[in-house]
């Protein structure tokens, strides 16, 4: 397993850096891909119960009112056509990743109205402009099969595996913003409790199996 490119949660600044926290920060990048990726209600209760996060952050983790706010099918479309537009607007060829698109949407199964209607886009002088322009209609046609289109755009590379499960999972950019608190949490109290690393490593040992057990194990990661 390979860590993401950046770790979004902020790192403190501290005048000197303990080994353990050092240790902290080479696990930081797996660690949070992992939480951002899981149900982690269990393990951040647990991590509460040992004082390594508080009981706020544990409730705010666990909070139900949160996890109903996770978005629909219309806002996962509509993160996905902006996430397209960004791409055709960043390119190199503009009007062929546009044609690409079309065509994958084709194999996607969506309508020949809409994919005709995404390569017509593609032959404009200002591709991302007018595909920015059409964003609420192209969207709107994929609501209900927005997962579908992702998967087939990762298939083939327009789009990266974590901008796929925007796309898919209703709970995943709650899961990032999750783990993004709960990193914070730990940083904070790893620079300030010299075992405190060794207490997250069996919180993680506990949970018996899956991917934060099998962590736990990687004695490169905990080497102080």
């Amino acid at each position: 397993m390979q860590p993401s490119e950046t770790a979004s949660f902020a790192a403190r600044t501290v005048d000197e850096i303990s080994p353990e926290l050092k240790a902290f920060r080479r696990l930081a990048p797996f660690l949070q891909d992992t939480l951002a990726d899981m149900d982690m209600s269990t393990f951040v209760t647990k991590c509460a119960s040992k004082y390594l996060i508080s009981h706020k952050v544990s409730g705010s983790v666990n909070d139900l009112t949160r996890k109903a706010q996770t978005p629909g099918q219309q806002d996962m479309a509509k993160s996905l056509v902006r996430r397209l537009h960004q791409k055709i607007k960043g390119s190199e060829n503009p009007g062929a990743l546009c044609g690409r698109i079309a065509g994958e949407f084709k194999n996607a199964g969506q309508t020949r109205s809409l994919c005709d209607y995404i390569g017509r886009l593609a032959k404009n002088d200002s591709v991302a402009v007018e595909f920015n322009k059409a964003s609420e209609t192209i969207a709107d046609n994929i609501q209900h099969s927005s997962s579908r289109v992702a998967t087939q755009l990762c298939s083939v590379g327009i789009i990266t595996d974590a901008e796929r499960k925007e796309a898919s999972d209703p709970g995943y950019n709650l899961g990032v913003q999750n783990a993004a608190e709960v990193m914070e949490a730990l940083e904070e109290t790893i620079s300030n409790k010299s075992d405190a690393l060794e207490t997250l490593r069996d919180c993680m040992d506990d949970m018996f199996s899956g991917p934060l057990y099998f962590l736990s194990q990687r004695d490169d990661l905990f080497k102080v």
